[in-house]
């Protein structure tokens, strides 16, 4: 094979992927108490002292796993709000006891409107707004924007928002930015899908808007905005 279709495929690759969104991400802030809380596969690694008995905090995204969730409330003592709007997700959710956590079938959007959930190709969870698996078959859900969220809750501000949301992350970051909305640590899984452009200028718009990256472990950033923390 030609030397210059080998570093065509090389560089295609995920990990060459992940290597080149982790330069646009760059420079990382340095924090000394991050913490990863969570199983392998779902949790996140967030600043230790950002969170206490009172933080509020916003976790989209459920499937299968809300080991992250519980592992939030039972180190900081606080509550979590959860959202997903798929069956698997809420029936996985069902028998959960934990008081603490508000499981809503409802996804997280740009706006408050109905939206097509598209099957991925394996599986009854990660559903896609953007079709990410290509399958075209779906079903109808209700979304809700962040802000509209927070005003029906009466939150002024969120000490963590979590983002795992199958490709829909990249128009609520843009609301999220648009919108101003006050909040101090920030967990994004960037999906590959449209491509690596639309991951970094996602991540350079957060970083316009107040929200420094501190960790990247592959597609996974955690941000914090540091005007948010000292008035949170």
């Amino acid at each position: 094979m030609a030397v210059d279709a080998l570093k065509r495929i090389a560089g295609s690759s995920p990990l060459a992927r992940s290597h080149r969104f982790g330069r646009g991400l760059r420079p990382v802030a340095r924090r000394d108490d991050l913490i990863h809380l969570g199983s392998d596969y779902g949790g996140w690694t967030v600043p230790e002292r950002l969170f206490g008995p009172g933080s509020v905090c916003y976790c989209g995204g459920v499937g299968h796993d809300v080991t992250f969730d519980l592992a939030l409330i039972e180190r900081f003592g606080c509550e979590v709000q959860a959202f997903d709007p798929t069956p698997s997700a809420a029936k996985h959710v069902g028998a959960l006891a934990e008081p603490r956590f508000h499981f809503s079938p409802t996804g997280i959007w740009h706006r408050d409107e109905v939206v097509e959930f598209y099957e991925p190709d394996y599986g009854d969870q990660n559903f896609s707004a953007v079709d990410l698996h290509g399958t075209g078959k779906s079903f109808g859900a209700p979304c809700r924007s962040i802000g509209s969220l927070m005003a029906e809750r009466g939150d002024e501000r969120l000490d963590l928002l979590k983002l795992d949301i199958e490709g829909s992350e990249y128009a609520v970051i843009r609301n999220i930015c648009e919108e101003r909305i006050p909040i101090t640590v920030l967990c994004v899984e960037f999906h590959k899908d449209p491509g690596i452009v639309h991951m970094t200028e996602a991540a350079r718009m957060l970083r316009g808007a107040g929200f420094a990256p501190v960790l990247q472990d592959g597609y996974d950033v955690t941000f914090v905005n540091e005007a948010s923390a000292a008035i949170s």
